[in-house]
């Protein structure tokens, strides 16, 4: 089917196009969705800039053209909230933090956090992750099988909980990785079910996923109450949220305001780097000779020692083999909004309370913007490639929402790979299927399990 690829001038007086939902009482699509997010979004895709179906009772948009994400995300911006059902079901973890709040409070917790990720406080955490890394390197013998997804999430969590919050965790790191799977999986259920049990009923679920909350409130409260009794300004994101005022109801915020913006921070801190990092591990195996070309350029920078700031500028490859695989593999692969108000957006209107969908997996690889979209190409991320159109590409999102710590996310993910490729060459484990699956964010279903070996 042709995809449109010019912008509507007028407002169509019918529904969008899309997939058929149901036949003979039996609703198709939830049932597509269900089982592979990724495959809907395409299917959904295919049938133009704009489309539209029904899953079960909700009304669901898909705009897929960077213009239509511009609108939504910049333009008309104040006309969508985050979506109600997502804030819902991820307030059961998250409460109140940033991420899942609109409106005069978000604009007012987003102040606090905002600090916490300027560029030159950004650069100071550069010798943590540093070390960090190094602490995780040096436990690998070379010639052994790791699951990289497992190791990317240990320096991933590691690397959060010191520079945000000033605190080791070692040795909880299997099961607090554990208690935000099980979180990220039960909050994906309940978003794409017609009809959940409520969490008070002790399924054996539930009794999973409010352990898994019961983790998270101890582990942040520790943050918390140790760094009170300290009271200690270290200067990073826990010293500013408790020393912030809360200009709605004077005085500083109270310990719930500061968990929620914790765990926000802590959760998306690790899953989008962890997993960002795995999926590009996971192409350079596939393609040696870009492995072998970032090799040569950490190598004449770095020699054998560890990165500088200065030493990620001198490093413009490296920079374009994160961003060809956050292209590729976005941890995010959609943004879900619904309208306050009905809004007239690529020539429909869309009524108040729908869920409109803009994805970074369908965009991401398609032809219109992308030649051989496919294809693992760094080079099309060079400073003298054809540029890239502003939301084609959005793998931290965009306009007023962008995520706070995309800085933060792309100087972790360089210096770890850099400091990855340095000392060591992976060898995928044969017979592994590299199926992705969206629990909230993707990544892959069964781990990457590789052989590492010390690089000569």
């Amino acid at each position: 089917m042709e995809i449109s690829t010019t912008k509507a001038t007028h407002v169509h007086q019918s529904l969008p196009p899309g997939p058929a939902s149901r036949v003979f009482g039996v609703d198709l699509l939830l049932k597509q969705v269900q089982p592979d997010m990724l495959s809907f979004l395409d299917s959904m895709a295919a049938f133009g800039d704009v489309s539209y179906c029904r899953l079960g009772p909700l009304t669901l948009y898909l705009l897929n053209h960077p213009d239509l994400v511009h609108e939504m995300l910049v333009t008309q911006a104040d006309s969508f909230y985050k979506w109600s059902v997502q804030k819902r079901v991820i307030g059961q973890v998250i409460g109140n933090g940033t991420f899942n709040t609109d409106g005069d409070y978000w604009k007012q917790q987003r102040k606090l956090v905002q600090p916490a990720f300027h560029m030159k406080r950004v650069q100071a955490y550069l010798e943590t992750i540093v070390n960090e890394t190094q602490q995780l390197t040096d436990t690998w013998q070379s010639g052994q099988e790791y699951d990289l997804l497992h190791e990317m999430g240990k320096a991933s969590m590691s690397i959060i909980s010191k520079t945000m919050f000033g605190a080791a965790i070692a040795g909880r790191e299997e099961a607090i990785a554990h208690a935000l799977r099980v979180c990220l999986a039960t909050e994906t259920q309940q978003m794409q079910a017609l009809f959940n049990l409520p969490n008070w009923i002790p399924t054996p679920s539930h009794v999973r996923f409010q352990a898994a909350i019961k983790m998270f409130d101890d582990l942040m409260y520790e943050f918390i109450n140790t760094r009170r009794e300290s009271q200690a300004d270290n200067g990073d994101l826990l010293s500013m949220l408790l020393l912030a005022a809360d200009e709605e109801h004077g005085g500083t915020l109270t310990d719930q305001q500061v968990r929620d913006e914790a765990l926000t921070l802590f959760s998306a801190g690790y899953e989008t780097s962890a997993n960002g990092l795995t999926w590009t591990l996971l192409e350079l195996s596939k393609h040696p000779e870009v492995e072998a070309k970032l090799v040569e350029e950490v190598r004449r920078v770095l020699g054998d020692r560890t990165p500088t700031i200065n030493d990620l500028r001198a490093m413009p490859y490296l920079e374009m083999v994160i961003k060809e695989g956050l292209r590729l593999h976005p941890p995010a692969v959609g943004i879900v909004r619904e309208p306050i108000r009905d809004v007239t957006i690529g020539g429909y209107t869309i009524p108040k309370g729908s869920a409109v969908f803009v994805s970074q997996h369908v965009l991401h690889r398609d032809p219109r913007y992308f030649t051989q979209p496919q294809a693992f190409m760094p080079e099309r991320f060079a400073a003298d490639a054809p540029p890239i159109e502003r939301y084609a590409y959005f793998p931290f999102g965009g306009g007023p929402r962008i995520c706070t710590g995309q800085a933060f996310a792309m100087m972790e993910m360089q210096i770890i790979l850099a400091m990855l490729v340095q000392r060591f060459q992976f060898e995928l484990t044969p017979g592994q299927s590299f199926k992705a699956e969206v629990a909230i964010v993707q990544r892959p279903k069964n781990g990457l399990r590789a052989t590492v070996s010390a690089r000569v």
